[in-house]
């Protein structure tokens, strides 16, 4: 099995959200020839999305769970589980300060932990 990776050697080499990241950038009929060398890439946008919701608390009334934006990436999911547009929804959604219900949202439903 020279060609194989395990992910429990993985998670000792990097984060688990970024590996997680890193799965959902593909389409699950696209196969995955995995390359340590593309981790920095997810690292990045594991940094960008761990700034956006640090120390984000719910203050005030739940949003995010119903937007418009939430919506399309429910839509993105629910087509063929297109998980690479949904991710890039994900990473434009958390440039935007003021989107961070939203960012907290699709973060719970793709199972990321932050």
């Amino acid at each position: 099995y020279k060609n194989t990776v395990y992910l429990r050697h993985l998670s000792k080499v990097c984060d688990v959200n970024v590996l997680r990241i890193y799965l959902l950038s593909r389409h699950y009929h696209q196969s995955i020839e995995f390359k340590l060398k593309d981790l920095p890439k997810y690292q990045r946008l594991n940094e960008i999305l761990a700034r956006t919701l640090f120390d984000f608390r719910s203050s005030g009334p739940e949003s995010g769970k119903d937007s418009r934006i939430v919506s399309q990436f429910k839509s993105y999911l629910a087509n063929d589980l297109d998980t690479p547009n949904a991710l890039e929804l994900l990473m434009e959604t958390a440039k935007n300060d003021n989107k961070k219900n939203d960012v907290r949202a699709m973060v719970e439903i793709l199972g990321l932990r932050y």
